[in-house]
């Protein structure tokens, strides 16, 4: 996001921040995209790229809160969805027959891994992901003012590799376990003026990982357990007071081994176990005056292993230019603790101090018409004391002489530096006629690394991204619906350079890129309503222009005489087309 690795990005489920929600390999989400949660059992979800309420702890560079919705309290309602790649079911109702509560669940399996590792990609082994998750949520009103919820989920995914094991880099994922697991135990209060949220929750996650040696390169427990509040007081029509804080108990143990080409192939082994308590507090205001909206408030959080800066603070004004036009600044200082298998490593050199940035955010949007918006977004994020072992990568010096890796290379906060961009998204939305949406973005993020006195783009540095997206309404029982996403190639985490078609260590860091991004979808779907069920048919085609898309997958050997290096990378989705069917039955049954 911005430039940053999504590590540094919060992802809040229900007011509980996540560690790893994703169907991913080792509890890195690099490697994943899809959550563990179900799209349809979401009720809302608000995305912060800049400066964010004071509310949310822990992240950087960016947060996505997510809410999941109650089940229905009318009559019992179920869905099945079956296609090419994937099946689910879904079920909800009312609880009792006065209907003080409702209940919901639902299931999804994938199966697309077996599809794309039977389809030959030549020399780049695909990454697919095969998973299984399901979700439930029990909603109860003890009284008119006093609320519970409850909610489960559950998700597995693998990896397997095998078919392609010859090609892969002692580095590359050839088969991978993951499971997370998530308790989480809500309560809400109402008064006239008052709300109060407060819930506690626990969270696992384990995850196992071989390469084509069948040794192991990651086997990790994370364990989180939360306890948090948060109210809101109205102290006029006009007037809003959010306060709150929570506390969260955090246990990480495991192992990790990355090989190292030094130039010999070399074993850099962690293990990593140990325990810490961390919490905050927070406290903000809104008020709103005629035609302007200001927001502000601040943070203290604390760790038991490591030391916080001083309060984080956050500032909002927005102002109405007219009835068509709002003008907002918004401002926020953020900080992130290490994570714990960093604390403990064996490569830390001596304590860990937080991550933090600072956001500088400016955004202006007029609605063109009554259906039709215009946004455009001014950013600047400031980063400092970030994380990295800028040893481990072996390189040119001036001199042209080849600098060896280090397999012990020391963590350390040693790289700094901002990105600043602009982005602008055009959003029509219609009920029958054309709806959609089409954005751009132009980003730099730079890093500046003291260890190496080298400046830098950042790992995720993308300068260009642009994403469109249509939806049109045929007829009424027929709609067609398209997206694209194009991005500009992200660099090639290293030292490298390409000459003549084949790769050559570098003296400067993230100059050589991978190759452009770009995905096209199409969808169309039919539907037929009868009195007892809903079915719609649909037929879709995933990367229609079957365009070669291909990341960097890990580092290769090396010859240390002459500088001719080998890295490794993978295949994304190639041309996959698709039918399928989902059938609602019960009350509200219309798709």
């Amino acid at each position: 996001m911005r430039g940053a690795p999504f590590d540094r990005v919060g992802v809040y489920l229900d007011g509980v921040l996540l560690h790893s929600p994703f169907h991913t390999t080792d509890g890195q989400a690099d490697n994943g995209s899809l959550t563990v949660f179900n799209g349809d059992l979401l009720d809302q979800m608000t995305l912060y790229q800049g400066a964010w309420p004071v509310r949310y702890a822990d992240r950087t560079a960016g947060l996505l809160s997510v809410e999941t919705r109650q089940g229905t309290r009318q009559d019992f309602r179920s869905q099945v969805s079956a296609s090419a790649s994937n099946a689910s079911y879904l079920a909800e109702g009312p609880v009792g027959p006065d209907k003080r509560g409702a209940w919901l669940f639902a299931i999804r399996k994938s199966y697309l891994q077996y599809i794309l590792n039977r389809i030959d990609l030549g020399d780049q082994p695909p990454f697919a992901f095969g998973f299984t998750d399901g979700e439930g949520r029990l909603d109860y009103d003890v009284t008119s003012q006093h609320a519970l919820s409850l909610t489960f989920l559950d998700g597995t995914s693998n990896v397997d590799r095998t078919r392609f094991r010859a090609k892969l880099g002692p580095n590359s994922v050839m088969t991978s376990t993951f499971r997370f697991t998530l308790v989480n135990l809500r309560e809400r209060y109402t008064a006239r003026r008052l709300l109060v949220t407060s819930g506690v929750a626990w969270s696992r996650e384990t995850g196992h990982v071989e390469n084509h040696d069948i040794s192991e390169l990651s086997n990790q427990t994370y364990v989180l357990g939360t306890a948090r509040v948060d109210a809101t007081l109205m102290l006029t029509t006009r007037d809003t007071l959010d306060f709150g804080g929570d506390y969260r108990h955090v246990r990480q143990q495991g192992v990790s081994t990355q090989f190292v080409y030094a130039p010999q192939l070399t074993s850099s082994l962690d293990a990593f176990t140990g325990s810490a308590n961390e919490g905050g507090v927070y406290v903000q205001e809104s008020l709103v005056l005629s035609k302007t909206k200001f927001t502000g408030g601040a943070r203290r959080d604390e760790h038991s292993l490591q030391p916080s800066q001083a309060a984080q603070p956050y500032a909002s004004l927005s102002y109405d230019v007219s009835n068509k036009t709002r003008l907002e600044f918004d401002w926020g200082r953020y900080e992130q603790f290490a994570e714990l298998n960093q604390v403990f490593s064996r490569f830390a050199a001596g304590p860990l101090r937080p991550e933090h940035a600072t956001h500088y955010d400016v955004s202006i949007e007029r609605r063109l018409d009554t259906r039709t918006r215009l946004r455009l977004e001014l950013y600047d994020r400031q980063d400092h004391d970030l994380l990295a072992r800028p040893l481990i990568d072996p390189r040119l010096a001036p001199n042209g002489i080849v600098i060896n890796a280090r397999p012990d290379a020391p963590l350390v906060n040693s790289e700094y530096g901002y990105a600043r961009g602009a982005e602008v998204v055009v959003q029509r939305r219609t009920a029958n006629g054309f709806t959609g949406w089409v954005s751009y973005a132009y980003g730099r993020a730079i890093l500046r690394d003291d260890v190496l006195a080298l400046t830098f783009p950042s790992d995720y540095d993308q300068r260009h991204t642009v994403n469109l997206y249509v939806s049109r309404r045929l007829r009424p029982t027929v709609n067609f619906s398209g997206h694209f996403t194009y991005g500009s190639g992200m660099p090639l985490p290293g030292f490298y350079r390409l000459d003549n078609g084949v790769y050559d260590l570098a003296q400067v860091r993230n100059d050589l890129r991978a190759p452009r991004y770009e995905r096209a979808d199409v969808r169309v779907n039919k539907e037929y309503v009868r009195r007892t069920f809903d079915a719609m048919l649909f037929a879709e085609v995933v990367n229609v222009t079957n365009h070669a898309n291909r990341d960097f997958d890990s580092a290769g050997p090396y010859d240390p005489a002459t500088g001719r290096s080998t890295p490794n990378f993978y295949s994304m989705f190639p041309i996959l087309p698709s039918v399928g069917m989902v059938v609602t039955f019960g009350h509200g049954h219309k798709t």
